[in-house]
Order: C-alpha cells, then sequence, then structure tokens
C-alpha cells in the first residue's frame, strides 16, 4: 500500500469524524436556507461542497476587496467566524429580493447603505439556517455581529494559525458562485466540546522569561579527553590487561573539555572527595573565517 504523501507546508486536515459532522449539519442548513431564501422571491440552489482547511493569508487567493463578510458570534466565547459571499452574487440576491433581478452577472463593485442592509438579512438567514439545523444537546447560541470591511486583509483570525472553511456552492439564473462560512479553531472547538487551546501571552517580556527558563531548564553533555593513540592490528591484538598504553597528550599540557561534541574549554584534570574532577582554566574561541569574493 502506498500512502499519500502530505504537503507540511500546508495545514493540518480536520479530523474524520469533525469533517463528517459538519458536512451533515451544513447539508441540513442549505436546505433549510433555500426554503427561507424562495420566501424572499429567491430561486437558488445550494449544495455543501466540503469542509477544509487554510492559513488566514490564503484569503487574498480567493476572496477580493469587495466580498462581503459579517461576523456570526457563539454566544459569550471571543472565537470568531465570519460568514463571507462573493459581490457578484450578492447583488445578485438583493437584486431578487428587491424585485429587480440582473439579467447577466453583475460587475463588482461597493454596495449601497440599502443594499447592506439587505445583505444582513441574508446573512440573517444564513444564521437561522444554522441554528434551526443544529442537532446538538445545547441550542445554538448564534448572533449577527459586525460587517468585515475587508475580508482580504481581515485580522479576525491569528496569521500562524489555521482556520475551516465550510464551502457550499450556489446555483442560480446566471451561474454557479458559492457562500463560505470561516470559522477559527476555536469556535469549532466551542461548537462541538473539544479542548481549547490555551494560547499564550504575546508580551514580549513574558515570552522572554519564558525562553530563558527553557534555556535554564536544557541539559547538555560535556566530555573531557584524556587522550587518544592510534594502534596497528597486531598492536591492538596483542593488548592485554596490565599493558601501558601511551597516549598523544603530555602530562603538562591542557586536556580538551567539548560540549555536544563541539570543544569548548582546557583545563586540568583532579579530585574533588572521591568523585574525579575537571578545573576549566580557559575557554576555546573558535576563530571566524569570512569568505572574500575573488577580485573580477
Amino acid at each position: 500500500m502506498t500512502l499519500p504523501r502530505h504537503d507540511f507546508t500546508q495545514p493540518p486536515p480536520l479530523a474524520p469524524q469533525l469533517r463528517v459532522n459538519l458536512a451533515q449539519w451544513l447539508k441540513r442548513s442549505n436546505a433549510l436556507l433555500v426554503e427561507l431564501l424562495a420566501g424572499a422571491a429567491v430561486s437558488v440552489e445550494l449544495q455543501f461542497d466540503c469542509s477544509s482547511t487554510m492559513m488566514p493569508t490564503q484569503l487574498t487567493t480567493e476572496w477580493t476587496d469587495k466580498s462581503l463578510a459579517l461576523q456570526l458570534k457563539l454566544g459569550q466565547h471571543d472565537a470568531q467566524s465570519l460568514v463571507a459571499l462573493p459581490n457578484p452574487l450578492v447583488q445578485e440576491l438583493i437584486g431578487c429580493i428587491l424585485g429587480d433581478p440582473p439579467h447577466k452577472i453583475p460587475v463588482e463593485r461597493s454596495l449601497t447603505a440599502a443594499e447592506l442592509s439587505v445583505a444582513e438579512v441574508i446573512a440573517e438567514m444564513i444564521m437561522r439556517s444554522l441554528k434551526e439545523s443544529w442537532q446538538g444537546d445545547v441550542p445554538l447560541n448564534l448572533a449577527l455581529g459586525e460587517t468585515e470591511s475587508n475580508l482580504r486583509r481581515t485580522k479576525r483570525f491569528r496569521p500562524k494559525e489555521s482556520m475551516i472553511v465550510c464551502r457550499s456552492i450556489a446555483k442560480t439564473k446566471l451561474g454557479q458562485s458559492h457562500w463560505s462560512w470561516l470559522l477559527s479553531a476555536d469556535f469549532v472547538a466551542h461548537l462541538f466540546g473539544l479542548p481549547v487551546r490555551n494560547h499564550q501571552s504575546t508580551d514580549p517580556q513574558a515570552s522572554r522569561r519564558q525562553l530563558e527558563q527553557l534555556v535554564r531548564d536544557m541539559r547538555a553533555g560535556i566530555e573531557v579527553r584524556l587522550g587518544a593513540v592510534q594502534l596497528t592490528g597486531p598492536q591492538l591484538a596483542s593488548v592485554r590487561v596490565g599493558d601501558v598504553v601511551v597516549l598523544d597528550q603530555r602530562v603538562g599540557d591542557p586536556l580538551q573539555a567539548s560540549v555536544q561534541g563541539e570543544p569548548k574549554f582546557l583545563g586540568w584534570a583532579g579530585r574533588t572527595g572521591n568523585r574525579q574532577a575537571f578545573e576549566v582554566a580557559t575557554e576555546i574561541l573558535q576563530r571566524r573565517t569570512t569568505e572574500t569574493p575573488e577580485a573580477a
């Protein structure tokens, strides 16, 4: 059996059971959302596509400055999520609700204040479909939050932590598009009762103290070299107990101590109580050589 290679430059995938739970929930939610939109004179087919992970920096590859994104909050938890829709799809849905559906795919533009109000109604429908299709033991406490001014440059997600993207395909008279629910890992953890990651303080002084403590707790081996000698095969074979082997180290020369295999100190062998000891006499300074470019 050949195992597929994992690209470690990408965030880790979702756990299989979590992916299944999200898929089942979003399928029920989309079915209800179709009914809610139909009540507002919007004819659309919705199909759950996938749940995947990505880094917040990857938002720039899929979304534009005009994309609509509204915050969905979960109770009192300080966890982030955004409902995101492409700008042309939003314009089409708004036109249908207002009784003036476009006849071709709209060109991206900024929404007016009145259009933003209608867009919030659409977001509320999405939120309602999510809440009413939830089958957890505890009712889902979702609330519509602020509008994200620029999804491509959002600061709501931690830049070095992966996020979960739940994507659904939307088919209208003008073609195929999609809407997505962007969730932080904390948001998903609170939803499904998973352990919430303990985010460490970003205080530089606190980080420095943690690093200093880590260094203090580190252990490194020191080896003191008594000397060495090279013997031929016959000489080595003739060595017996009681033989004296002469090393290349003179008695009056200091011994060399190495840290993790790298020479660091010179000193003298001795004794402390009933233990052998080594007295550091001097530090071995490593010579740094800098390469100079050859003259042209």
